[in-house]
């Protein structure tokens, strides 16, 4: 479905073992068949005893599942046929005033880290109009750069629209407005106030490089990215003054 060690203060306004619990829950069943052989090795190992089910497999098993078309063929079989899924159909986490937040909302678990499973990414491009210091900016998100994704209409029309409202699009030397790079992470949140929510994580291009460093480590960890609990946190200050701002960190959380 198209849809990105440190103190851990805040996951789920819980205690730490309470925490890990969830994080272990939501890994439990991300490949059942994989789940299986392992009760099977553990039974054997210990005379066909019954094996306790390791909890490193529910999350995972469910965020595979939310990613399947099947979902789309059930909802449609009760009725709930030619789903418009787009970018405003979850929820978007970004890094604003060094607190992860919803977009255009409030802090999420307290704003010093969030967990999750990684299902997906996109790139997108963020056009910006503005116009003076109190005014808050225009913004439109295009995938294609042609189009705006909420819309559908065009990018340019809808620059034309800002500039007739006294809004001017940021630009390069010669003029051409030019949008900021994202990637959006499509992502199924584990544990706090949005456990087993489907959410986007917009990454910005100062972030991107570490993100796909957290790719790599996963890989160095011998798991695929869908295949453990990411723990995403508010990175340091870079910069200074009215440039300064905090870039995203990725943690790898791997079962006990």
């Amino acid at each position: 479905m198209p849809l990105p060690s440190v103190d851990q203060t805040v996951i789920d306004n819980v205690k730490e073992d309470e925490a890990e619990q969830a994080r272990e829950k939501a890994l439990e069943t991300v490949k059942p068949e994989a789940a299986v052989e392992a009760k099977q090795e553990v039974a054997v190992a210990e005379n066909k005893e019954a094996a306790p089910t390791s909890a490193t497999g529910t999350a995972i098993a469910n965020a595979n599942e939310a990613n399947s078309a099947d979902i789309f063929k059930e909802l449609a079989a009760m009725g709930f046929a030619d789903l418009q899924i787009d970018f405003t159909s979850f929820p978007t986490l970004v890094i604003n005033k060094g607190k992860i937040k919803r977009s255009g909302g409030d802090a999420v678990d307290g704003g010093e880290s969030v967990e999750f499973i990684i299902m997906d990414k996109r790139k997108t491009y963020l056009f910006r109009g503005v116009k003076g210091r109190d005014d808050d900016p225009k913004l439109a998100y295009s995938d294609d750069k042609i189009h705006v994704n909420m819309t559908g209409e065009l990018v340019a029309d809808t620059i034309e629209l800002w500039k007739k409202e006294g809004y001017e699009p940021e630009s390069n030397a010669a003029g051409v407005p030019t949008p900021k790079e994202y990637f959006i992470i499509m992502v199924h949140m584990v544990g706090g106030e949005m456990n087993g929510e489907m959410a986007q994580l917009q990454i910005p291009k100062t972030s991107i490089g570490r993100f796909d460093g957290h790719l790599v480590n996963c890989m160095i960890a011998k798991k695929k990215p869908m295949e453990v609990i990411t723990r995403a946190l508010v990175g340091e200050e870079v910069g200074s003054g009215i440039k300064a701002f905090n870039p995203w960190d990725f943690k790898v959380i791997l079962p006990e």
